[in-house]
């Protein structure tokens, strides 16, 4: 701002500092621009040495007031007294006097500290030269959650095992969820005298799962050899330290139903709140004594909602296939009761359709639950298999033959895919795909998602949301996409 000219002044964008400039004309002293320093607001930090330089060197901006600027605090942080590596599902290995390797497979016991939090120190607000306070960048605030074979502290602060068994960290957001799950240790091959291994807990199988095995698993699953012939089939992680040939794996329940599933409970749903308030309407207006109450829902269904109770009938069938998928849902699912609660014909009043509505909710919020469950598969090559993972498939070594690999985040291959397809929603990343003899390969990725590759050969089909494209010739290091227009596009990735 100016004054006749004589004087500017200047105040920064984060009003911490301001700056004067006075000319040669101004024929005033110290007080008059002390004053005219107040009539523009600034009365914190003024610095009259300043005021003083600014008379005595002209034409030059000077400092003459300086604000408090705020103190950032401390971030909250996590003491882990197991390592952060183990917790997460990292398997540690040495190599032995015998020049073979020795998997350590963390455990822990009854009242064993895993970690401990230790909270933050807020910051301190700052006052900027106009004398407002300015609040100082808010703390990174953590919370420790103590899931099964775990207990916390009374002060929420520290988390212990309750049991003896394998612990495992889940990090969503601000969340850091703990649990401690029993562990089955399988010390040899898989093979046909034991050939079904079921374990409410952690499988280690520290062989190979051989032809004609099955293991599964509601927690994670650890093999240290191949997977040759075999089915595994995991509620989390399964990391195999070898091969995967003509063989079935699956880590996380089987989310592609889950997703199949989800939308059906949400059109249900919402018919359902559209009845509730068209039977509110119709109460207001004295018409619901008249008629029975079924009487009046089946009118009100097939007049709005005709296809009610054909969307009930689908998602009774597809929730009692979710069941029988994955059984840890009937500790929270009761089909029947669900299926029986939704049939209007049986209602008798709107405490009826509530109900209804609760028992659907619950069962979203199961499903829900398994959807957000992100499991990973790990292992160094796959041949003539299907492997799917709620999470990510990450392929470490030679890569993937005429296999089937599908992940409801990411794909990650380091070596070669040819033949068969990799399917993703956010990403896949490719060392090399197809073959010189064109050997067809399908990579797909979400309507938002990407693909990364490294080189990609003539029959190479690329899909992004609806759009794809064939290639007609070798491609090298590019980004895959949908454009502005909704097409597939190649950009060069640098």
């Amino acid at each position: 701002m100016k004054q006749e000219s004589l004087w500017d002044l200047h105040v920064s964008e984060d009003r911490m500092s301001a700056e004067l400039t006075v000319f040669t004309d101004f024929k005033g002293n110290a007080e008059d621009l002390l004053q005219a320093l107040r009539q523009a607001g600034i009365i914190n930090g003024v610095l009259r040495e300043g005021i003083e330089e600014a008379l005595a060197n002209r034409n030059n901006p000077v400092l003459v007031a300086s604000g408090r600027p705020p103190e950032p605090g401390e971030d909250d942080s996590i003491a882990f007294a197991v390592p952060k590596e183990a917790l997460l599902g990292e398997i540690a290995y040495r190599v032995g006097a015998d020049l073979h390797r020795a998997y350590e497979i963390p455990s822990v016991k009854p009242d064993q500290l895993l970690a401990e939090l230790i909270p933050g120190t807020p910051g301190k607000e700052g006052r900027d030269v106009y004398g407002k306070s300015v609040a100082p960048p808010r703390i990174r605030q953590y919370r420790l959650v103590a899931l099964s074979g775990t207990k916390l502290s009374d002060d929420n602060l520290k988390i212990y095992a309750t049991s003896v068994g394998r612990p495992h960290l889940e990090i969503y957001g601000i969340q850091h969820r703990f649990q401690v799950q029993p562990v089955f240790i399988h010390r040899n091959d898989l093979t046909l005298e034991t050939a079904h291994l079921a374990f409410d807990g952690d499988i280690v199988v520290q062989g190979s799962a051989l032809e004609g095995t099955t293991i599964t698993a509601t927690g994670h699953v650890d093999i240290m050899g191949n997977v040759v012939g075999a089915t595994v089939s995991a509620g989390q992680s399964v990391n195999i330290r070898g091969n995967v040939i003509q063989s079935t794996v699956q880590a996380g329940y089987d989310f592609l139903l889950l997703k199949e599933t989800l939308p059906l409970v949400e059109q249900v749903l919402q018919m359902l709140s559209g009845l509730s308030s068209v039977l509110g309407q119709l109460d207001k207006q004295g018409r619901m004594s008249r008629l029975p109450f079924a009487l009046v829902v089946e009118r009100a269904v097939s007049l709005q909602y005709g296809t009610y109770g054909e969307l009930c009938k689908q998602l009774a069938a597809m929730l009692e296939k979710a069941v029988k998928k994955i059984p840890v849902l009937s500790r929270t699912i009761d089909t029947a009761k669900i299926s029986a609660g939704l049939d209007y014909r049986t209602w008798k009043g709107k405490g009826n359709l509530s109900a209804a509505a609760s028992g659907l909710l619950a069962a979203r919020e199961a499903l829900n639950v398994l959807v957000e469950n992100t499991a990973n598969v790990t292992f160094a090559y796959a041949l003539n298999s299907t492997v799917t993972a709620s999470g990510k498939i990450l392929v470490r070594a030679q890569g993937s033959i005429h296999s089937r690999l599908v992940a409801g985040k990411e794909v990650e291959i380091t070596g070669i895919i040819r033949g068969g397809s990799a399917t993703a929603e956010n990403k896949i990343k490719a060392g090399h795909v197809g073959s010189d003899a064109g050997a067809l390969t399908r990579l797909s990725v979400g309507k938002k998602g990407h693909m990364e590759i490294d080189s990609a050969y003539e029959n190479t089909v690329l899909t992004v949301g609806e759009s794809k494209q064939r290639l007609t010739g070798t491609v090298k290091y590019v980004r895959v996409a949908l454009d502005r227009d909704g097409l597939v596009s190649l950009r060069p990735r640098h």
